[in-house]
């Protein structure tokens, strides 16, 4: 998702960007399946962007 502006002598760009994962890892395998040592790991991330440009 973006917005930005731009006058005579300058422009403005602002920026987002929503990043949301879900995933399994294991670290080491055991022989009794029922104490698998499966770590859910569930990353939310936002990130922002703003650029400045002059006209010269």
């Amino acid at each position: 998702m973006g917005l930005g502006f731009r006058g005579e002598s300058f422009f403005v760009d602002f920026a987002l960007q929503f990043t949301n994962t879900i995933s399994g890892y294991n670290a080491y395998t055991v022989t009794n399946t029922s104490r698998d040592p499966l770590v859910n790991i569930d990353r939310q991330n936002t990130l922002g962007l703003v650029t400045l440009g002059f006209r010269l």
